[in-house]
């Protein structure tokens, strides 16, 4: 199996059994457990607390919320948990339950994030195909990205981003700036550790893809450039030029053009490339990020789909699940 050292977390969502029990026998092998009133703490144990969207027969429900993991030793440790929920009677999940994924984002810059949104969102038809069909399209506590793949584009700090969106979305971004986290909710309740391990498998190693997907199309391609002094935001400018992108004054705008589309921005708006007041400093990430959602410059140029960079065996187990779900 393939994974990443990005740091993530679990919540697995059960019926059928008291939280009590499965605390008590999490610890019985190993594992420290507690039941907690709901909250959104993160602890250095496993916690078990209620959840409102859960419903059965027996009224017994429960969400089991991992601590930060990382590595073989946070992986051997899930596999623990999930032989141990599969060992208790009764325990078990319906429709209502959910598997959430939380992936460390603390390391990665909002272009990083938001390719890894856009990318999610591109592919959003295909990942639906290995997910029951309850996960498809509109969920309600995993609404679609369709229509919202642009909705990161214009910001282009993790704070604007958490507040763009709602929490209940199949890739949750709320947390990003707060905890450092993205949240992916798509996946069906399971306590099936196969099933687990490659969904976190593919999540890790299509984070990492994402990731040098953005930095092939952003930051690398960028040389060092000296702005000229005499000339009016030239260093933006000129970042926009190795581009492909014009960019003159016309009147009361400073005019973008490039293959017949064209943005227009005023000083104030151009004053936001720049960390100082001196326009001394420019903030390279802002204007590429400016570029790319005026569509000067593709998102997706090096992507080659949704399994580029997922490792063989995680492909193996999406194509036994397409063929199972569909």
């Amino acid at each position: 199996m393939t994974y990443t050292n990005r740091s993530f977390g679990i919540e697995i969502e059960f019926v059928g059994v008291t939280k009590g029990r499965v605390a008590a026998m999490l610890r019985a092998n190993g594992v420290e457990a507690f039941v907690e009133g709901y909250n959104h703490q993160t602890r250095n144990h496993w916690k078990i607390v209620s959840d409102s969207s859960l419903n059965h027969a027996s009224g017994l429900t429960g969400e089991l919320v991992s601590p930060i993991l990382t590595g073989t030793q946070g992986v051997r440790q899930l596999e623990t948990v999930c032989r141990v929920l599969n060992e208790l009677e009764g325990c078990t999940v319906n429709r209502t339950c959910g598997l959430h994924v939380h992936l460390d984002c603390r390391n990665m810059t909002a272009v990083e994030v938001a390719t890894v949104f856009e990318r999610y969102a591109e592919y959003e038809s295909q990942i639906d195909l290995i997910m029951p069909r309850s996960r498809r399209g509109q969920a309600r506590w995993c609404r679609s990205l369709e229509g919202r793949k642009g909705t990161m584009k214009n910001r282009d700090t993790k704070t604007s981003m958490a507040h763009a969106m709602g929490r209940y979305y199949k890739v949750n971004m709320t947390n990003i700036a707060s905890r450092g986290a993205i949240e992916f909710r798509q996946h069906s309740g399971t306590t099936d550790f196969r099933k687990i391990s490659n969904w976190l498998q593919f999540l890790m190693q299509f984070v990492e893809r994402s990731i040098e997907i953005a930095n092939n199309e952003t930051q690398a391609p960028v040389p060092a450039i000296r702005p000229r002094k005499s000339i009016a935001y030239d260093h933006a400018r000129r970042i926009a030029a190795h581009f492909g992108v014009d960019c003159k004054w016309r009147g009361q705008y400073y005019v973008f053009s490039k293959d017949g589309r064209q943005a227009k921005l005023t000083p104030q708006e151009m004053d936001f490339f720049y960390q100082t007041e001196a326009h001394d400093s420019v903030n390279e990430e802002r204007v590429v990020l400016f570029l790319k959602s005026m569509d000067f410059v593709t998102v997706t140029a090096n992507d080659a789909g949704l399994l580029d960079g997922i490792s063989t065996n995680v492909q193996n187990y999406f194509a036994e699940r397409q063929e199972e779900l569909n």
